[in-house]
């Protein structure tokens, strides 16, 4: 489902709900935040992931006129696992591309306005670099590490998919852009970064030596986040108007429980995606939740009580386009006088990658 149709279901949906419905609050709502994905910024090319300049600098007045707080990874970590709150609208940004544009356009910005940020880097292309003498280099990125907004991510030294891999070859690869790392600055990234988002328990296994490892998956990170599974809104020209940006960043954790299938990369498209809900999300709210899908309509959703758990099926009529897909489920949560002004949405995503 296109961006457009899906916020105008989400309001009009909204605006269906009853005035009076109480706020849901789980312990983890107090300390939840909103992690965003930038990859291409300021490019010439016509690339599903570019993001032009005059839409971040947008979200750039949004973010330092909008009373948000833009958190280092390092603190929302550290006051996830200690149990502490963190400020309303919190979110972290993080950067999939270190190019020229992004030293000429997006690093001056958040200089400037004082954010702190995740980038994430490929040793393999600053590698590249090094040999061709175009773009960044090892010795741009040097300043960077001195810099106390920046911290440092990296992918496997081979961007490729995780479903060809073996998970010998995915280890080697990891430990090879390590050992770059250490042999040119001196240090290993705390943070890792699933090329094209795919993931495996096996992947999952071996990136669980990170602090954190971050999917492409939306939803909400929380102190019940597995921290091998971090979820991120992306954010380019198709999905970076203002008013997305508010509605995400005011998202809730929505806690779901081994879902299925429990990995990106999938042979049946569509598939049949299952997976239990926390028992704190109440009957009356999980009554409110709706599923959309890119490209997809008609999801239907059967829901299981039973003593012990509650278990979701989500039905997807039709194949998605392209060899993969997303899915989406939210939950409506108000405030407690039923300000419908005040509502925020509990979201939970899953994405696909299918065999061709």
């Amino acid at each position: 489902m296109p961006r457009k149709p899906i916020l105008l279901f989400l309001c009009a949906f909204w605006s269906l709900l009853p005035k009076s419905a109480p706020a849901a609050t789980l312990s983890e709502d107090l300390n939840s935040v909103v992690v965003y994905a930038y990859f291409q910024i300021g490019t010439a090319e016509d690339y599903a992931s570019d993001l032009s300049i005059d839409a971040f600098q947008a979200q750039i007045d949004e973010i330092t006129t909008g009373g948000y707080n833009v958190l280092s990874l390092k603190d929302v970590l550290g006051a996830q696992s200690t149990g502490q709150s963190l400020p309303p609208k919190s979110i972290v940004l993080t950067f999939e591309t270190f190019d020229t544009n992004f030293m000429k356009d997006a690093l001056p910005l958040l200089d400037k306005n004082h954010l702190p940020f995740v980038l994430i880097l490929s040793a393999a292309k600053l590698d590249d670099v090094e040999k061709k003498g175009v773009g960044p280099s090892w010795d741009d990125v040097r300043p960077l590490l001195k810099n106390s907004l920046v911290e440092i991510g990296m992918t496997p030294y081979l961007y490729a998919p995780e479903h060809i891999q073996s998970a010998e070859d995915l280890k080697l690869s990891i430990n090879r852009a390590k050992a770059r790392f250490r042999e040119k600055l001196d240090f290993e990234p705390p943070y890792f970064s699933y090329p094209f988002g795919e993931y495996s328990p096996a992947y999952r296994a071996i990136a669980s030596n990170f602090a954190a490892a971050l999917t492409q998956t939306s939803g909400v990170m929380s102190s019940q986040t597995d921290k091998t599974l971090v979820p991120r809104f992306t954010m380019t020209d198709g999905f970076s108007d203002i008013d997305r940006f508010r509605m995400t960043s005011l998202a809730l954790p929505f806690p779901v429980i081994d879902p299925t299938p429990d990995r990106v990369y999938w042979k049946e498209n569509p598939p049949i995606l299952e997976f239990s809900v926390d028992q704190r999300i109440t009957k009356g709210d999980l009554s409110k939740m709706d599923c959309f899908a890119s490209g997809v309509s008609g999801l239907t959703k059967d829901i299981r009580y039973t003593p012990d758990e509650t278990q979701v099926a989500i039905h997807i009529p039709a194949p998605f386009e392209d060899g993969k897909g997303r899915v989406n489920c939210t939950i409506p949560v108000l405030s407690p006088d039923g300000d419908p002004d005040a509502v925020r949405w509990r979201w939970a995503g899953f994405q696909f990658n299918f065999a061709e």
